[in-house]
């Protein structure tokens, strides 16, 4: 499980994992500020991915450890989840210009046609899993 910066520093990460190990759930989570290449790497899971994180990821910019960690998993082959945060929900009543709902639609498009499954939206976009 990797959480971006803005995730990790708001109470979502530690409620997350509570939640988790509750149910006898076993993660790991990948928040180390090293490389992810060489470790060994399961499914991959992106809580409430940043609208940072997804146009980087979208446009192959590896600048962060969730960008880095995401094209590991997809070139590993393994299944790379991702739910979009508030920001890139496509709510009606946003304040966000529906110029920039609509490119951040198009963007969660593109991860999946990246090999992602996305899920966050009216209807889940779902990837064809490897």
């Amino acid at each position: 499980m990797v959480f971006s910066h803005s995730a990790s520093q708001s109470s979502l990460q530690s409620a997350c994992l509570e939640a988790l190990t509750q149910r006898g759930i076993n993660v790991m989570c990948g928040n180390q500020e090293e490389s992810p290449v060489g470790k060994p790497c399961g499914d991959v899971y992106f809580p409430a991915l940043s609208t940072n994180s997804l146009s980087k990821i979208t446009l192959g910019i590896r600048d962060n450890l969730v960008c880095r960690w995401a094209f590991y998993a997809l070139w590993m082959k393994k299944i790379a989840i991702v739910t979009l945060n508030a920001e890139c929900q496509p709510d009606q009543n946003s304040a966000l210009p529906q110029a920039l709902r609509a490119r951040l639609a198009h963007y969660a498009g593109t991860l999946v046609k990246y090999g992602f499954t996305v899920i966050g939206q009216h209807t889940s976009v779902q990837s064809k899993h490897r």
